[in-house]
């Protein structure tokens, strides 16, 4: 995929060509604003960039790491969306086991799904946010060179 940006009279225009398919699109700087403002709220709210790039006007994701190479107040405010989405995901775990709490109706099945999504939300949130939310196993490895030994001779001393 190639991904061309061509400055024009105060708009840009975006071609993404896929071996496929080509889509253009025309966009001032006013809209690139509003559209990484889009993208970066909908992270937070814990979509994902494939479900946001389904809606009306956001560009393919191709672009969007495009636009994250090239400009850095855009990559350290996308960095700061991951991690609000870590806490989002985080929030939901407490959600679910409250709801969990709160029904009226507890089956194994009804607690083998909520220890499902607890898992997924678990992992994806120390998968976002490791140092805060990834297992914290302490490991130390210790290395031990041992060479053999040669030429010795035992000698019994009775």
């Amino acid at each position: 995929m190639s991904i061309n940006i061509i400055y024009k009279e105060n708009l840009y225009k975006i071609k993404a060509i896929k071996p496929n398919k080509k889509r253009s699109y025309m966009y001032s700087l006013i809209e690139i604003k509003e559209i990484k403002s889009k993208v970066l709220q909908s992270i937070s709210e814990g979509k994902s960039l494939n479900e946001i790039q389904k809606t009306n006007g956001i560009p393919d994701s191709n672009i969007v790491y495009t636009w994250l190479n090239k400009d850095k107040e855009f990559k350290d405010n996308y960095t700061r969306a991951r991690q609000e989405q870590a806490m989002f995901y985080a929030e939901k775990i407490e959600s679910t086991i409250s709801n969990l709490k709160q029904s009226t109706e507890k089956s194994r099945e009804l607690t083998d799904i909520a220890r499902l999504e607890i898992d997924s939300y678990k992992w994806i949130a120390s998968k976002l946010l490791p140092k805060v939310y990834g297992s914290n196993q302490n490991q130390t490895n210790i290395q031990v060179n041992v060479s053999p030994v040669t030429g010795m001779q035992i000698i019994d001393e009775d």
